[in-house]
């Protein structure tokens, strides 16, 4: 039988504990709180831990909010108000996700993934626009090698922030070219920090 063991608190040092201590697999944080920035916990846990799980719980739906949090190191986002049955398919999503990730190895995907660069991709897809963009295009607009393009774009289709979809030319068979899309993002409780320990 699998249950989430649930604790909130409402201090970011206690929350920074529960991380360096290892006792917590998924963390909600609440984006607008009194005392400390949504932003700026996610940053301070970050320097802890690259492997929990960081969940933002916000009423915010601007698009720019949003990849910037996934850029500081959010995984996920649950808009408020919280609807419960997709609230409850979200955690148990993620819950599945870290199962996943300790057996098959992904935790180590974001190694060598700089924030500046990514942000710099990112901001290249987002002047391009909806027609998408090969590794090419994004190269001529960042500056950046061709290899360090592809790279990084493999890694936003991988963690789903870019969608990837062949293209042939002149609709003949044969390699094609990859066009990447960047994907709009996202699909307080009581307590801004809300930790969740996954037992099976």
């Amino acid at each position: 039988m699998l249950y989430w063991e649930i604790h909130t608190n409402t201090r970011c040092k206690d929350v920074i504990s529960w991380i360096q201590r290892k006792e917590i697999d998924i963390l909600l944080v609440d984006y607008h709180m009194p005392l400390t920035n949504g932003a700026e916990v996610i940053k301070r846990c970050r320097k802890v831990s690259k492997e929990v799980t960081i969940l933002v719980l916000t009423i915010e739906e601007d698009q720019k909010i949003a990849r910037d949090l996934l850029l500081i190191g959010a995984d996920d986002f649950v808009l408020k108000p919280i609807r419960l049955a997709d609230f409850a398919a979200r955690i148990a999503l993620h819950g599945r996700l870290l199962d996943y990730r300790r057996y098959s190895g992904l935790e180590n995907l974001n190694k060598g993934i700089h924030q500046e660069t990514l942000r710099t991709i990112l901001l290249a897809l987002d002047d391009i626009g909806n027609k998408g963009a090969t590794i090419q295009d994004v190269v001529e607009k960042t500056d950046l090698s061709y290899p360090t393009a592809h790279r990084y774009l493999e890694y936003l289709a991988m963690s789903g922030l870019a969608s990837k979809e062949p293209k042939y030319r002149d609709g003949r068979s044969g390699r094609p070219r990859f066009i990447y899309y960047l994907l709009d993002s996202c699909t307080s409780p009581k307590h801004p920090f809300t930790r969740m320990s996954f037992r099976g």
